[in-house]
């Protein structure tokens, strides 16, 4: 039986890097330690299974048991025993000097034994961790939770990425401090700058900027006005990819004459149906050679079925076999989707004839983003 009135000593060591350089290691696997000691009865090592507690304080007398450590079977051997000890991290702050009281069946073992870390935990192979615990690794005097001078390296070969979150981040040149990348959690947004000056950015909502630091489209670019710009290599871009682009449909009628008849609603002269992309203009050009004595007729187009309210109309008396040029031009706003347009002609005398030769009709498709242009008349 070891008795507090007993003559005793209790020699131990830490192993393991602990206490003050709590934050050193980054994540440990285990806040155990191992702790070895002696105990003599009468300077006699003794052999016999002993229950033992383990108490840590945060000073050196008295106080409140922080955690307390039971181990029911310790095996001492010639005086000597070995225990592993796992306090937890609440208690291995780092904060706060501990000291370890050892409680041998019953009996408290004084005086209590101040816990100290390894000299490597606080500073080891260019790792320091001082008083507020931060980190500094390749400098002394940290001045962040994690101050890293000199570089760093990042491998990962699991492919399980690396993981940063964070309400900002940035990215400096070191020779200037200019910033060279920026990330602002609160926005969304990322700006990589050249010379400190932002060049591309991407705005929370996805819109990219070049030259501009508040994109107001899914690509917004700011330049000098020219081809310098923006420059794509020839054929780079197909009609599939620019769907609002420019196109052009064009028809030629087979029969080399038509005659025009009275019959309402008329002859169609020469019809196109062309496919527009998005909403825009049209723009028609329609020509034929005519050929008649006495001419009465009108001519107009029929845009999906509708006619247009104001028709050209032909009057005159020409010798006969003579050949005459008639052309027609028109705007007309269309929609997406298919439109078809036709070229009409209709007689309006039963005494007259007329013949057209080869009619022909073309259209140009514009986008609506082109824009329109206001004439104003002389």
């Amino acid at each position: 039986m070891i008795s507090s009135s007993q003559s005793r000593r209790v020699r131990s060591i830490v192993l393991a890097v602990l206490m003050a350089a709590g934050g050193a290691l980054a994540a440990p696997p285990s806040t155990a330690f191992t702790y070895q000691g002696e105990l003599r009865q009468g300077g006699v090592g003794v052999t016999q299974v002993l229950p033992m507690n383990f108490r840590i304080f945060n000073v050196a007398t008295g106080g409140q048991a922080l955690a307390t450590l039971s181990q029911p079977g310790v095996n001492v051997v010639d005086g000597l025993f070995t225990v592993q000890l796992a306090p937890g991290a609440s208690v291995l702050t780092g904060a706060q000097s501990l000291w370890l009281e050892v409680v041998v069946e019953g009996n408290v073992l004084t005086p209590r034994q101040l816990l100290t870390g390894s000299p490597y935990s606080l500073s080891t192979r260019g790792i320091t961790v001082d008083a507020q615990n931060r980190v500094g690794i390749g400098t002394s005097t940290p001045a962040a939770k994690l101050d890293v001078v000199g570089g760093m390296n990042i491998f990962d070969s699991a492919h399980e990425g690396v993981n940063v979150t964070t309400n900002s981040f940035r990215i400096f040149e070191t020779a200037n401090e200019d910033e060279v990348y920026s990330f602002d959690g609160t926005t969304g947004s990322h700006v990589f700058s050249s010379g400190g000056v932002p060049s591309v950015v991407m705005s929370g909502a996805g819109n990219v900027g070049i030259g501009t630091a508040s994109p107001q489209a899914k690509l917004h670019v700011v330049g000098p006005a020219g081809d310098n710009t923006v420059r794509l290599p020839n054929d780079s871009i197909s009609a599939a990819e620019i769907l609002d682009e420019a196109g052009v449909a064009a028809k030629r009628s087979i029969a080399p004459s038509i005659s025009i008849g009275s019959n309402f609603p008329g002859t169609v002269l020469a019809s196109v149906v062309i496919q527009a992309p998005s909403a825009g203009y049209v723009v028609v050009n329609a020509t034929a050679g005519l050929r008649g004595g006495q001419t009465f007729f009108t001519s107009f187009f029929r845009v999906n079925g509708v006619a247009e309210a104001d028709k050209d109309g032909y009057s005159n008396t020409y010798a006969a076999g003579m050949t005459f040029s008639l052309a027609a031009n028109r705007v007309f706003p269309v929609n997406a989707g298919a439109n078809t347009f036709e070229w009409m002609a209709l007689r309006t005398s039963d005494s007259s004839f007329v013949d057209l030769q080869h009619p022909s009709m073309s259209l140009i498709f514009l986008p609506t983003a082109y824009g329109t242009v206001n004439m104003t008349a002389p």
